[in-house]
């Protein structure tokens, strides 16, 4: 890419004419002259920067379908069970919790 042109102020157009420019230069040009490459670096460059605006356009007119289509799929019905804990399960909850309140009520009087 060339440092000295800014291919992403061009318009479309402008993108378009360059490239048929560049194009019709490497026609006339021998594949030996040492400014053969560095228009055919120019017209890569041209033709990349058209080629990701041509992406864009088609990933927002994409986006735009998908946003107007809406798919409605039905409704759904669900109920939470809470499953009883055993008796083991809830003495260790009461006494972990007996702990966590001593050391609460310790902190809170120093």
């Amino acid at each position: 890419m060339n440092p000295l042109i800014d291919f992403t102020t061009k318009t479309i157009d402008e993108l378009l004419e360059l490239n048929k420019e560049y194009t019709q230069k490497l026609y006339n040009l021998n594949g030996n002259n040492p400014i053969y490459n560095q228009i055919l670096s120019l017209r890569d460059s041209v033709q990349a920067e058209y080629h990701e605006r041509m992406q864009l356009q088609i990933h927002k007119d994409k986006l735009k379908q998908d946003k107007a289509q809406v798919l409605e799929i039905g409704e759904i019905q669900s109920e939470v069970i809470d499953l009883d804990q055993p008796d083991e399960v809830k003495f260790i909850n009461s006494v972990a919790q007996a702990y966590m309140d001593k050391h609460n009520d310790t902190d809170s009087k120093n």
